[in-house]
């Protein structure tokens, strides 16, 4: 039977269209969510290792959730796979810088300017500095283990993999439209109001 809207749910999924037509955020939660289970029952239950099992979660949330990866979907799998090294010489850093509080310290202060500064490059850039911060800052939390690093490595590659999948396979985001065709429209509509009587379309 079709979800009447006076029902809860049905009440509910009208709020959520109402405030996201093509359901971006849902997708998004939905895919990151699996993903992070994902990785961390695998590398918890399956790999039996906790340190993987930590940073495959947060890999999955960091580039998922924090970061704002757009365009059509091979070049945001592009995107996923290149931040991949950065993400692995954060944490290779705060790893290492992590014994001392003042040297995490300093080393949060360059990553920080570094990361931040690094959104000159371009709005792919920019979409990923939130995220790519925590991959320094999870490093430098105790215990200070840098004999796990090849497994946080690990968990990162997990996390990378699964969630490129997860981009891919699990209710996919539609893919944005040419440049060419936002152009068009943009001049469509700029053509609409000076001539309102027409429309835009």
């Amino acid at each position: 039977m079709p979800m009447s809207a006076s029902t809860a749910p049905g009440r509910l999924v009208a709020w959520v269209r109402g405030r996201d037509p093509e359901l971006r955020a849902v997708r998004l939660a939905v895919r990151v969510t699996t993903a992070a289970c994902l990785g961390f029952y695998l590398c918890r239950y399956v790999l039996g290792d906790t340190a993987m099992a930590t940073y495959a979660v947060f890999c999955a949330i960091a580039l998922g959730a924090l970061s704002d990866v757009f365009g059509v979907p091979a070049v945001r799998t592009r995107v996923y796979l290149l931040a991949l090294p950065a993400a692995a010489v954060l944490v290779t850093v705060g790893t290492m810088l992590a014994a001392y509080t003042w040297t995490a310290v300093a080393g949060m202060l360059v990553v920080g300017f570094l990361v931040a500064y690094a959104g000159v490059g371009g709005p792919r850039l920019i979409g990923l500095v939130n995220g790519m911060q925590l991959f320094y800052i999870l490093p430098c939390f105790p215990p200070y283990e840098p004999d796990t690093l090849p497994q946080r490595l690990g968990g990162l590659a997990v996390g990378v993999g699964l969630l490129i999948l997860a981009d891919r396979l699990l209710w996919p985001a539609p893919a944005p439209p040419a440049f060419c065709t936002r152009r068009r429209s943009r001049s469509s509509c700029g053509r609409a109001r000076s001539r309102p009587w027409r429309g835009c379309g």
